[in-house]
Parts: structure tokens; sequence; C-alpha cells
């Protein structure tokens, strides 16, 4: 991976960041959430229907609808802070700190993100997930689970331009 590096930008991630980063990624990814909830909840409706009380049809999808509006709803309202207080127990676990400072390096194919505590590089077509926010950028990298925060306010207009060509366009 040695070429030459087009941009830089320095990134911190917090608390509040991570909070937010995890809030945007369950707004994107709602139904893959709710995978788990609705075939538990058809699990339940099955076995009400065959052992306790024939539910008419149209109870059932009611309910599951309503069920699934509250369980969008209550993620919609608490992901932010869940995610943001997991942050603070694992980093705390792990006895890192608490704001971690990220220096950014793009180049032609990959990027490379140093903190203090890592390295990592990410080839392009690894980011299988990107979301622009207004103050924000974030690169998904499943394959190494990690995502790469850009504050937008710490990028060069070209920087920007940059990222939107490789994963918006």
């Amino acid at each position: 991976m040695s070429s030459k590096k087009l941009f830089s930008t320095k990134s911190v991630m917090t608390p509040d960041k991570y909070g937010e980063m995890a809030k945007e990624f369950m707004i994107s990814n709602i139904i893959g959430s709710l995978f788990l909830i609705d075939i538990f909840l058809i699990i339940i409706l099955v076995i009400l229907n065959l052992l306790i009380y024939k539910i008419p049809f149209k109870i059932d999808v009611a309910l599951f609808i309503v069920i699934n509006i509250i369980t969008i709803i209550n993620l919609k309202i608490n992901m932010y802070s869940l995610s943001r207080n997991n942050y603070i127990k694992r980093m705390t676990r792990l006895k890192l700190p608490l704001e971690n400072e990220s220096e950014i390096d793009f180049y032609e194919d990959h990027l490379v993100s140093r903190g203090k505590h890592k390295i990592i590089e990410i080839y392009y077509r690894e980011v299988n997930h990107a979301i622009e926010t207004e103050k924000s950028i974030y690169l998904k990298c499943s394959k190494y689970n990690v995502t790469v925060l850009l504050e937008k306010d710490k990028c060069s207009r070209e920087l920007i331009e940059f990222i939107s060509n490789k994963f918006f366009h």
C-alpha cells in the first residue's frame, strides 16, 4: 500500500459522537434490527393461535404492525444513549481514554487511520457502508469491525469532494 498521500485530516471519537454514529447506522439499517424481533413475534403469534386461542388473521397482522412500530420508535429514541453508554463501558473495561484522536491519511485506493492505540489500513472497496450527515461522514468496514469518523469541519473541501466521489456517486 505504498502510494502518495492525497489528503490528511484528524478526528476525535467521543462518547457523544459514538452515540450519534450508532444512531445514524441504526436508522439506515432498521430492517436488519427488526429481523430477530419479527421472527420471535411470529413464533409467539403461532403459539397463541395453535395452543391457546384462535386469533383472527387481521388481529395477528395488526399486532405485528403495532409491535414493529413501537420497537422502531423505542430504538430511535434510545439508540443514542444505549450506544453512548456501551462505548463508555467498553473503553473503561479496556482501560482506554474516552476521547480518541486519529489522524486519517487518504491515498488513491485506501486510507490509513492512526490512533494512539491502533493503526487501521482499509482499501476503499472494503468500505461496505458510508453515511454522510451535516457534521460528519462515517465509513464502515465490517471486515475489520471498524468505522472511521470524519468530522467535516476538519476536512478540506477537496477531501470532502474526494470522499463523495468514492462513496456517494
